[in-house]
């Protein structure tokens, strides 16, 4: 008997602790070829630092680029959680260190990355137009299902 309460609650306290990760693509961006965020985009980091400082975030992850970073230095400040550059061109590799981290993060990448990578994580097919800043995609693992909710950053 004592053998079931204790699997009972693992499997409770496991269900209670599932990771989440919320991706987005960088934030309004400058031109030219590696340009950092304008104002707005600046304006929306901190929002999304707000957003997410209360969370259990364990790891940030970005690309190289200056308006990926830029995207999460504000949560990472806030955290205290360093960002983690990764290759936007090995996304299986991070869909695969995600899922066997089993821990919550924050993903910044591209219009063309962030709805590869969520494919790569099991959920559904996303676009994202190039003039399309903002959405937050946050998906959770229940029951071996990747489900995902969108929710906006705002502007101001």
């Amino acid at each position: 008997m004592k053998s079931v309460i204790a699997l009972v609650l693992l499997l409770f306290i496991s269900s209670t602790h599932a990771a989440t990760l919320y991706l987005t693509r960088h934030f309004e961006k400058g031109d030219g070829d590696d340009p950092s965020l304008t104002s707005q985009g600046q304006s929306r980091a901190e929002k999304l630092a707000v957003m997410l400082a209360d969370k259990p975030i364990s790891a940030i992850y970005a690309t190289p680029y200056k308006r990926t970073q830029e995207t999460v230095i504000p949560l990472s400040k806030a955290t205290s959680v360093e960002i983690t550059t990764y290759d936007p061109k090995k996304l299986k590799a991070l869909a695969r260190t995600l899922k066997k981290n089993n821990a919550s993060a924050v993903i910044a990448g591209h219009s063309n990355t962030t709805p590869e990578l969520i494919r790569y994580l099991g959920g559904p097919a996303f676009s994202i137009s190039e003039q399309d800043y903002g959405t937050l995609f946050i998906l959770e693992f229940v029951d071996g299902h990747t489900n995902v909710t969108l929710q906006r950053v705002p502007k101001q």
